[in-house]
């Protein structure tokens, strides 16, 4: 074939770290299936996520940033996710993901896999119907309500500056890359 598809220093990355992540997690070495599920390479930012299959032990999510070196930060964002999902009141409508395993060193996590399609997607296929549309923007509504009341971060005021800022130096960004 005149196109091979190379492994990236992202991917391989990935890779090494796996076995790490599986005897952390105390599962097993094999019998496992995955699909690439997200990958990300940038200058700045470089991260990749895999859906996982076992068939003893059923579906998780794989996640490696390689991008930027924040050990801490990424560590943070883990033990909020733990946090929020010990004390998220799941039901039949509401669901988040349960941590399993994190790699500071490698910048690498497990949790469970929550099976579902992206709000956006919903909305796209909803774009004709606005009684659907406004029932999925109370069901997102009503899972940020339950998510915020796991007390995860301090409550903060909103500050749209914040976002007007960040835009203000994507677009700065995008601007110097051109």
């Amino acid at each position: 074939m005149w196109l091979e598809d190379s492994i990236t220093k992202l991917e391989r990355a990935a890779h090494a770290a796996w076995p790490g992540v599986l005897e952390e997690a105390q599962l097993p070495m094999v019998g496992w299936s995955y699909v690439l599920l997200s990958k990300r390479e940038e200058k700045d930012r470089a991260r990749i996520s895999y859906l996982l299959e076992h068939p003893n032990h059923g579906l998780f999510k794989y996640r490696l940033q390689l991008q930027p070196r924040a050990q801490a930060t990424f560590a943070a964002h883990y033990l909020r996710l733990e946090k929020a999902s010990r004390a998220f009141q799941r039901s039949e409508r509401l669901s988040l993901m349960k941590p399993m395993c994190l790699d500071i060193a490698n910048q690498a996590s497990l949790t469970t896999y929550a099976e579902g399609i992206h709000f956006s997607e919903y909305m796209r296929d909803a774009a004709e119907d606005n009684a659907r549309q406004l029932e999925l923007l109370q069901l997102a509504g009503e899972w940020l309500d339950t998510y915020h009341r796991t007390k995860v971060s301090k409550t903060r005021i909103f500050q749209p500056k914040h976002a007007v800022n960040y835009c203000h130096d994507l677009g700065e960004k995008f601007s110097q890359e051109t």
